[in-house]
C-alpha cells in the first residue's frame, strides 16, 4: 500500500500548507523547519490541490488578509508524495504528486500573504467522506455557538475520563479512517482510543481547561463544509492543561454539520 504524506519545509519564513482547502500545518524560523503530514485521510479521488500559503496573517481567521508592504524573506517547499512502508519521507526517489515552492529571491512583487498551489490526479483513492455532503457552514455567531457546545460535550467527557461523548460523534470519523488505512479496522481504531483516553485520564495531570470563547478563532474551511476548532494561538481548541513534559496534549479537531447535526469529521 502506497503511503501518501503531504511535506513543509522553511527556510527563515512563516508558511501554512494547505490540502484539498484544509489546513494541515503552520511553520514559523525558529521551530521545527520540516515535517511530514500522513495525507489519506485529506485526499480525494482524482485530483489533489496542494498549497502553499506564504507570509499568513497574524491569526487563523486572518490568515488570508493583506499584510500591506509585507516583503517576507527565505522560502518555503511543499510536496504530496507517495512511500512504500518503511521508506523515509523526503526520500527524493518517492513519487511526487503535487509539488510547489516560494523563494522571497526570485518572487514577484505583490501583495501578501501569497497562495501558491498546484494539482495533482491520484486516480481512485477512498472514495467520498461523509462530510464532503454535509451542510454548507457560515461563520456566524449560531454556528460557532452550536459548534463550541458540541465541542464542551466532548471536551467534558475527556476530561472525566470517559470516550464515550467523543465516540458518539465520531462514528463516521473512525469509519473514514478505517477505509483510509485499512490495515487499522474500525473496531481497533475505538479501541486505540479507548486505551489512549484510560491512559491519559491516569495521569494526576489530566485536566480540560473550561472552553474560553474569547479566544476562539474558528474558521470555514474544506470546501465550506468543515470547521476547523482552533485558537488565536494557532493552537487546537480542544487541550488539557500542560502535563509533566510542559506540553499540552493537543486534540485538533474538524466539525461537520450532517443533517443539522454536528459530528467529529477529521
Amino acid at each position: 500500500m502506497r503511503l501518501f504524506h503531504a511535506e513543509l519545509e522553511i527556510d527563515e519564513c512563516v508558511a501554512e500548507m494547505w490540502l484539498n482547502d484544509i489546513p494541515l500545518q503552520r511553520m514559523v524560523p525558529g521551530g521545527v523547519i520540516n515535517v511530514a503530514v500522513p495525507a489519506h485521510i485529506f485526499l480525494f479521488s482524482g485530483v489533489n490541490t496542494l498549497e502553499l500559503l506564504v507570509h499568513p496573517g497574524p491569526r487563523p481567521s486572518q490568515a488570508r488578509t493583506g499584510l500591506p508592504g509585507a516583503r517576507p524573506g527565505g522560502n518555503a517547499f511543499a510536496r504530496l508524495a507517495a512511500y512504500q512502508p518503511g521508506q523515509f519521507t523526503g526520500d527524493p526517489s518517492a513519487p511526487v504528486y503535487a509539488q510547489l515552492s516560494w523563494n522571497s529571491a526570485t518572487a514577484m512583487s505583490g501583495a501578501y500573504p501569497r497562495s501558491i498551489r498546484a494539482t495533482g490526479d491520484l486516480g481512485g483513492m477512498f472514495g467520498r467522506w461523509h462530510w464532503q455532503d454535509g451542510d454548507p457552514l457560515e461563520l456566524d455567531p449560531n454556528t460557532i455557538g452550536s459548534a463550541s457546545q458540541t465541542l464542551d460535550v466532548i471536551r467534558r467527557s475527556l476530561a472525566a475520563g470517559n470516550p464515550d461523548g467523543f465516540l458518539r460523534l465520531a462514528e463516521q470519523r473512525f469509519d473514514n479512517f478505517s477505509r483510509a488505512y485499512p490495515a487499522r479496522s474500525y473496531e481497533t481504531l475505538v479501541r486505540e482510543f479507548r486505551e489512549g483516553v484510560a491512559e491519559g485520564a491516569s495521569d494526576p495531570g489530566w485536566v480540560f481547561p473550561e472552553l474560553d470563547p474569547r479566544q476562539f478563532d474558528f474558521r470555514v474551511v474544506g470546501g465550506g463544509r468543515l470547521l476547523q476548532c482552533i485558537n488565536t494561538d494557532w493552537s487546537p481548541t480542544l487541550r488539557t492543561f500542560p502535563l509533566e513534559d510542559g506540553d499540552p496534549n493537543y486534540y485538533p479537531t474538524y466539525l461537520c454539520r450532517v443533517n443539522s447535526r454536528w459530528q467529529v469529521a477529521i
